[in-house]
């Protein structure tokens, strides 16, 4: 089967990680709804200030350079339909998906005719079973009654065949055959906080294989957990991390709903288990919540707001964590409750940096040893300028060619260098998701590339720029 989270991954310059989107309940807040309309909003597409918000959320979100948005499905409220009405529950699904699709058409449609783009993707998510049960918050770092909490009690007090019915219903048929037809690539089962549930999602997934497979859709599954070391209802999070290592028809996994603070060693964790099950071509998915407590209770004299901040994370940073993620092993990033467009726009920023400095590298480096390779410059100078080895192979032949691991010969940060006009590149020419042409890519500030500037210009000028740099000149005439 295709998959597209893989695929996407695989052909992203430079780091390998996607950036998700946050969250849709928070930035419907953002725009004036109240909890209430924030959460019933899946159903109620057909009020056009509902509509209009839901949509711009999403164009905020893609507008920030996500790589993956989801559908508004989290909570599709099927209970909210007594009867049998199943073509009516399965609407709102559609509609969902319709609308998000509308939006990324609105966002591509926007982008010049000249940019390049690729089509972000689309997730549907779908919502713990947790979200149906009266008076509780799914999220694992919420302040609840005792009376009514489900946390210590597997499957939240109810037996398999209720939470297999309703994953089923979610994922019957129609829907799955709908998604597959309407651009959606990803199932995102979010915020599972019972081992029980899990194996039932597995169970579900198993039984509609063949027709996932059909409709190339690829599936994760998150856990929001209130410790490094345990799901919500207390089953540890390796036994649940196993159970979908297992499956065949989960691509990714992770956590999701979380408080920032335990993600490193839960990411740690997860590639632990994967290990033991030769699972470790699993993706890994992140996407925690501020670190903010949701009062899941009525309000107490003197509070205003459901969400409390903790001191913890009054001067805490969401790039500077979803930078500690990408280097323990994540793959997928975003956020989830109180994480906003904002937020994911800094991660998206800081990713197509990253993704044009690796390339301009590379460029530059390998023009450099095609330049020493054919005589035009010495050894020497190629070693001194761009850090190029002259160390012989282990066979004595030929020198390695391979970039020195010197800091001084490590790309640095991506500057605009007017001297030349290859590297003449407005900063509101770099469009969020837009691959810009290699020749417009920008050049480094000190480092190898500025040096490597600095000594075309005044050792060769014109004959050397075009013998080294010919693919990255816009003409062959003015560029110096």
């Amino acid at each position: 089967m295709e998959n597209a989270l893989v695929e996407r991954l695989h052909n992203k310059p430079g780091k390998s990680y996607l950036v998700l989107d946050g969250g849709m309940g928070t930035s419907l807040g953002l725009m004036g709804l109240n909890e209430f309309d924030a959460w019933s909003a899946p159903r109620r597409l057909d009020e056009p200030n509902i509509r209009s918000k839901v949509k711009k959320v999403h164009m905020d979100f893609l507008e920030s350079g996500v790589d993956i948005i989801t559908t508004n499905t989290y909570d599709s409220q099927f209970e909210a339909i007594a009867g049998e009405q199943t073509f009516k529950k399965s609407q709102w699904v559609f509609d969902n998906i319709d609308l998000a699709n509308e939006a990324i058409d609105a966002y591509l449609s926007k982008l010049p005719s000249n940019c390049k783009s690729i089509r972000p993707l689309l997730a549907m998510s779908v919502g713990s079973f947790a979200t149906v049960i009266t008076g509780r918050a799914e999220t694992a770092n919420r302040e609840q009654n005792s009376d009514t909490d489900c946390r210590r009690r597997e499957g939240y007090g109810f037996d398999a065949s209720e939470i297999r019915s309703y994953f089923a219903a979610r994922l019957s048929n129609d829907i799955l055959r709908y998604a597959g037809n309407s651009n959606v690539s990803v199932l995102a089962i979010e915020t599972v906080g019972d081992l029980l549930e899990v194996q039932v999602i597995c169970g579900v997934l198993q039984s509609k294989a063949e027709l996932l497979n059909k409709a190339r859709l690829s599936t994760w599954v998150t856990l929001t957990c209130p410790t490094e070391k345990y799901v919500d209802t207390g089953a540890s999070i390796s036994s649940c991390i196993e159970e979908l290592a297992k499956c065949s028809q989960v691509t990714a996994l992770g956590i999701n709903c979380t408080e920032p603070h335990l993600i490193t060693p839960i990411i740690l964790s997860i590639k632990e288990v994967l290990k033991l099950c030769c699972a470790e071509d699993k993706l890994i998915v992140v996407y925690p919540n501020s670190g903010e407590i949701y009062l899941s209770r009525a309000l107490k004299e003197g509070e205003t707001d459901h969400w409390k901040m903790q001191s913890m994370y009054k001067d805490w940073n969401f790039l500077d964590a979803s930078k500690e993620w990408i280097d323990n092993g994540a793959n997928i990033i975003g956020g989830c409750c109180r994480i906003t467009a904002d937020n994911i726009a800094e991660l998206a920023r800081f990713k197509l940096t990253e993704d044009l400095t690796l390339q301009l590298h590379k460029q530059l480096f390998d023009k450099w040893v095609q330049g020493k390779t054919e005589g035009h410059v010495t050894n020497f100078t190629t070693k001194e300028v761009m850090g190029v080895s002259d160390n012989p192979h282990k066979d004595g032949t030929s020198p390695t060619n391979n970039p020195s691991t010197l800091p001084h010969f490590k790309p640095g940060i991506a500057y605009f260098y007017p001297s030349l006009k290859i590297h003449k590149l407005r900063w509101e020419d770099l469009k969020p998701g837009v691959e810009p042409p290699v020749r417009l890519i920008t050049a480094l500030q000190d480092g190898i590339s500025k040096r490597s500037d600095i000594y075309i210009a005044k050792n060769y000028l014109g004959p050397l720029e075009k013998a080294f740099c010919g693919d990255l000149l816009t003409d062959s005439t003015d560029a110096l």
